[in-house]
């Protein structure tokens, strides 16, 4: 009942089996694919594995409903095969990611050898075997590959419900590869021609096809739930909540595609019923044509009963004595009554069943003296009915229509005879033939007419040798052998049968005159699978809409919670910053800050929004703010450093960017502006370089003392000669000495002072090279009581605008570090050079050590504070020391001036500090850095 149920259903099975596989290759290619674990799970091949084979689905659904044929069995071959190497892929490339094993795809080659020896069983062979080779040991494997997934530890673990989901998937697929791997169709070798899908169906009375197509459904819908856990397991922390909904999410979801796919059944279904009806109604019309035909050819063979209730026909089976005397009347009256009906004989018998009157008296096969007491016709009629008798001539050996009427005597008591007409079928099989299929079949299932000649006396069904036996007996249809005229599967619900592989629908008829008989009309053609094909095809694009805009909600719906949990890291983000961060529109104007911008301005947020950037500067600076916002709405970046004073008077110094915010058009619409109080990285700024500078000085005493007495001792050797001296030019000269000596003494005094004092905050153009030439004077003192030789290559270079005591002190605190790099080596040699760099505009100062060099690891911090080699911090001596300050006061200055300053070196082989200054034409302050 179920398989009888389901034959006419299977295109819309195909349908929901191939639709499951579609979804499933959307979701693996639209969601999965850039999912977490896209590398661990190749999500691309199983995608790819469900799109080829739900088209390939489809295709069976095809040749359902509009008709098989060598193209298109060879078309879905190919396109199954090429289905499951993708699962199979999915299997390697899982395998290989998760073990670490490497299996080259060369292996492929042994599997299509074994495949094409089903070659040898013919089509169904390579078929079964391609589903042994390919469909069960990728499905095998991949559900492997699903049960034994588990998730990276160095990123965020799946949850129970999608490890569970992942299982699910898992036991489906193997199910499914089992079922599509194993239940094969029929083949002539083993286990093809045990196990498959007909001995299925008779087990379990179901098609395997229905059992693929739920287990399909399973494993792409626990895949789509995969799919949207995880996207949003990353937003939605509450898991149990989360896990509950999702849950309740899945059990909707199944509900509601298992509803629309039945109700997409029920409607294509009862369209098709009704065109079918309407077509078997058609069948119905057109059996009972051939039936009135029939019926037509019976009742012009009963005016035989007027001759039965002749007088002189009952005289001449009673009067024997005078039967010789009478033949010539009735032989004359049968052949008058044959021609009439068109009858091929019309004969007479007496109440023994001889014939003793025939209209075939002289043809070789005359009825006459013959006995057919056995026939039905006969005996029917001499019991005082009408007999009526389909069956071949066993005197002819033609088919004919036997209507015999009993004979009574003149005193109507007794049967004294049988009057017999007997038609030919010609008539009957011309009309038949007007159709392509029909045929008038007898009650044991046999074909007595034909529109196929070739199927006459073949049966409808297969018969057993006890019915054999009893047609034998009758001798109604010869002598057999009545085998099966090849129709199968006969489904009387659906009205169809098969015959020579080819799908034909049925209707029978009843013969009311022949209990038993039925005509029957099969058509090879009808309008129903097609219309259940358009209206499956209808249902698809519906379908395809409806996915449309399932995937745009999610889509939607997921936005909406990134957005949502966008919006909520943001405003945590930026209300946790200690900086100060604004939005403001194109009119400068404040749209939100955070509340360190509050407590930096000393403001109320009411106050705040709406404000004008340039509201939160002091007056003075008014004009430069709407410079700059002018400069950031031209799309550049802005850095600035400025002091304002807060609501409270206190004074503090900003440091603030501002960048624009380009939307898609690339209009700026808004700019941000991120500020940071540096107040305090100010003043330890400046007590770090005033520590440095208190080293330096400390390095320098000796030196410096040195040079200071040398002086002293120039002017007190002049000026003793000048007071003994008689001579005026002697005494003017000794006087001339003593002045410069005095000045050289007030420049080392200066000197000193703008070291270990605080430097002006001022810039000028600066001549590098004369510079540098003083700081080797300070420290000339230095160099030769370490020995030290200094060496110098200068170049012509433009001035630069700087700080000359700033700049002063990041070369002498390079030439400082230098001198302590070659403490304890035989060659000391410092090599000072000056370049200039027209593009970008730059001079390049370059001091080259041949020291101990800088390992690796401290050249990655070497800039950073407290780094040093030296003393105790530097895991040396002592008497050694060392803070580690130099180089990162050096480099602060650098970076003050919008420089920069790198360093070469290897361990062993010494340093080269190189430090580049841009140059600044007229009053031009740095780009990078503006001091307000």
């Amino acid at each position: 009942m179920s398989t009888n149920l389901l034959a006419g259903q299977m295109d819309y099975v195909f349908f929901c089996y191939g639709a499951s596989f579609i979804f499933l290759g959307a979701v693996c290619l639209a969601i999965l694919r850039r999912s977490p674990d896209a590398k661990r799970l190749p999500w691309f091949w199983l995608g790819l594995f469900g799109f080829v084979h739900g088209l390939n689905e489809w295709m069976d659904m095809v040749a359902v409903s509009l008709g098989d044929s060598f193209y298109l069995r060879t078309v879905r071959l190919v396109v199954m095969i090429a289905s499951f190497v993708c699962l199979m892929e999915f299997g390697r490339r899982g395998y290989s990611e998760a073990s670490g094993r490497r299996i080259s795809a060369g292996f492929y080659v042994l599997f299509f050898v074994a495949a094409s020896l089903g070659l040898l069983s013919g089509w169904e062979g390579i078929n079964a075997a391609s589903r042994y080779c390919f469909g069960l040991v990728s499905g095998v494997w991949a559900a492997y590959i699903f049960l034994s997934f588990k998730s990276d530890k160095a990123a965020a673990p799946l949850n129970r419900f999608s490890v569970n989901l992942l299982r699910i998937a898992g036991i489906s697929l193997l199910l499914y590869g089992l079922t599509t791997g194993l239940i094969v169709p029929h083949a002539k070798f083993f286990p093809a021609n045990i196990i498959n899908t007909g001995s299925f169906i008779d087990l379990i009375h179901l098609p395997v096809q229905l059992f693929r197509g739920i287990f399909a459904f399973i494993l792409s819908a626990a895949v789509a739930l995969y799919a949207i856990n995880q996207g949003l397991e990353a937003f939605l922390r509450h898991g149990r909540v989360k896990e509950k909904r999702l849950i309740i999410f899945s059990i909707f979801s199944f509900a509601g595609a298992l509803v629309l796919f039945f109700l997409g059944w029920m409607f294509i279904d009862g369209y098709g019923r009704r065109i079918a009806e309407e077509e078997r109604d058609t069948r119905y019309l057109k059996a009972k044509v051939f039936v009135q035909f029939v019926h037509a050819a019976i009742g012009k063979l009963e005016t035989m009963e007027s001759l039965a209730n002749a007088p002189y026909i009952s005289d001449f089976l009673v009067d024997i004595s005078n039967r010789q005397k009478n033949i010539e009347i009735v032989n004359d009256v049968l052949d008058r009554y044959k021609t009439a009906l068109k009858a091929e004989v019309c004969y007479l018998m007496d109440a023994s069943g001889s014939t003793v009157a025939s209209s075939n008296r002289d043809s070789e096969d005359s009825f006459v003296g013959k006995n057919y007491a056995f026939r039905p016709y006969f005996q029917q009629a001499i019991q005082g009915n009408r007999g009526l008798y389909l069956a071949y001539g066993i005197t002819t050996n033609k088919r004919g229509i036997y209507v015999s009427y009993p004979v009574f005597d003149q005193a109507q008591r007794s049967i004294v005879g049988v009057a017999v007409a007997k038609a030919a079928i010609y008539d009957i099989e011309q009309f038949f033939r007007t159709y392509n299929y029909v045929f008038l079949v007898s009650p044991d299932g046999l074909i007595f007419v034909s529109s196929r000649p070739e199927l006459i006396f073949k049966s409808f069904k297969d018969l057993s040798g006890r019915e054999k036996e009893r047609l034998v007996e009758s001798r109604q249809f010869g002598e057999g052998p009545w085998d099966n005229a090849g129709f199968r599967e006969r489904d009387d619900l659906a009205g169809t049968i098969l015959y020579q592989g080819k799908q034909f629908f049925f209707a029978p008829y009843d013969v009311k005159e022949l209990p038993g008989w039925k005509i029957y009309v099969l058509d090879d053609r009808s309008t129903v699978p097609i219309m259940r094909f358009a209206l499956i095809v209808v249902f698809i694009s519906f379908l395809l809409v409806i996915a449309v805009i399932a995937m745009f909600i999610f889509k939607l719906s997921q936005d909406m919670v990134h957005l949502l949990s966008s919006e909520v890291l943001y405003e945590t983000l930026v209300e946790s910053l200690s900086d100060s961060v604004q939005l403001f529109n194109r009119e400068g104007r404040c749209v939100s800050i955070n509340n360190s911008g509050l407590r930096m301005t000393g403001r109320k947020k009411e106050d705040a929004m709406g404000s004008l950037f340039e509201d939160f500067w002091p007056s003075e600076y008014s004009d430069k703010m709407r410079k700059v916002i002018q400069g950031v709405l031209e799309g550049n970046q802005q850095n600035l450093e400025g002091q304002m004073a807060k609501s409270d008077g206190s004074i503090i110094i900003k440091s603030v960017t501002l960048t624009p915010i380009f939307e898609d058009a690339g209009e700026i619409r808004y700019f941000i502006c991120v500020a940071r109080d540096i107040t305090e990285d100010h003043r330890s700024r400046d007590r770090l370089t005033q520590s440095s500078k208190i080293a330096t000085v400390g390095a320098l005493a000796t030196g410096v003392s040195h040079e200071f007495n040398n002086v002293l001792e120039i002017i007190l050797g002049n000026a003793e000669m000048a007071y003994v001296s008689k001579d005026p030019e002697a005494m003017k000269q000794a006087l001339k000495i003593i002045i410069d000596s005095a000045r050289r003494a007030a420049w080392i005094v200066k000197s000193m002072l703008d070291f270990s004092g605080k430097a002006s905050e001022s810039r000028e153009f600066i001549d590098i090279v004369e510079l540098i030439k003083q700081n080797l004077v300070l420290l000339n003192k230095v160099f030769e009581v370490n020995g030290i030789m200094v060496e110098t290559h200068f170049k012509e270079a433009p001035r630069v605008y700087c700080n000359p005591g700033k700049i002063s002190q990041a070369f002498v605190n390079i030439m400082i570090n230098a001198r302590d790099a070659m403490r304890g080596l035989d060659e000391k040699r410092l090599v000072i050079s000056v370049e200039h760099v027209a593009d970008p505009a730059e001079v390049v100062i370059s001091f080259k050590d041949s020291g101990c060099g800088i390992s690796e690891d401290i050249k990655s911090r070497l800039f950073g504070p407290f780094v040093t080699t030296k003393g105790i911090l530097g895991g040396g001596e002592e008497k050694q020391p060392g803070v580690g300050l130099g180089l990162f006061v050096a480099y602060g200055i650098v970076k003050q001036h919008n420089g920069n300053i790198t360093v070469e070196s290897k361990e062993g082989e010494g340093a080269k500090f190189t430090i580049f200054l841009p140059i600044f034409s007229g009053e031009e302050k740095p780009a990078r850095k503006e001091t307000v």
